[in-house]
């Protein structure tokens, strides 16, 4: 399975996990029926800005929409919560403390494209703080998003552990 098939299959599985309609994602992510359905079949691989609008219309994590794709993530250019460097040095030191292993399947890299995730979410008033960071391979990624989705941040196991040391 190639780059191309995998996203569209990825996107796909969102979609449907969201119990979402392909309309109902076009008028979402302003992105045509006929150009999402091309995507999903893998027919058409779709440019960085419609990857972009995906990820936002299945609210889901950009930059592994993005790197599944090829494209470099997006970087934040201005601070969410403190200073750019500062961030850079939690995720960094979040990287060093898992050993670029994923939390969930124990894959590494440079085999497997990890990422850095949060465990309480920036919009739900997470941060940056290293105390907040978990390293996860793309699909574990997914697949975390979708499970809280479904059944709320309360039953994660990341949320859990964080709340009991708390």
């Amino acid at each position: 399975m190639n780059e191309s098939e995998n996203f569209g299959t990825t996107i796909r599985q969102l979609r449907k996990d969201q119990k979402m309609t392909l309309k109902e994602l076009s008028e979402k992510s302003g992105i045509s029926f006929s150009q999402i359905a091309k995507i999903e079949k893998s027919i058409h691989t779709p440019p960085r800005d419609t990857v972009i609008k995906l990820a936002r219309g299945l609210s889901t994590d950009e930059n592994t929409l993005l790197s599944m794709v090829g494209f470099n993530p997006t970087v934040n250019k201005g601070p969410i919560d403190g200073p750019t460097e500062d961030r850079m040095v939690n995720i960094y030191k979040t990287f060093m403390k898992y050993k670029f292993t994923c939390q969930i399947c124990g894959s590494k890299a440079p085999k497997t494209q990890i990422t850095i995730d949060t465990i309480i979410p920036i919009k739900k008033g997470g941060s940056f703080h290293e105390d907040n960071l978990i390293v996860l391979c793309a699909n574990c990624h997914l697949a975390r998003e979708a499970f809280i989705r479904k059944d709320g941040l309360e039953n994660d196991i990341f949320f859990r552990k964080k709340d009991k040391l708390q």
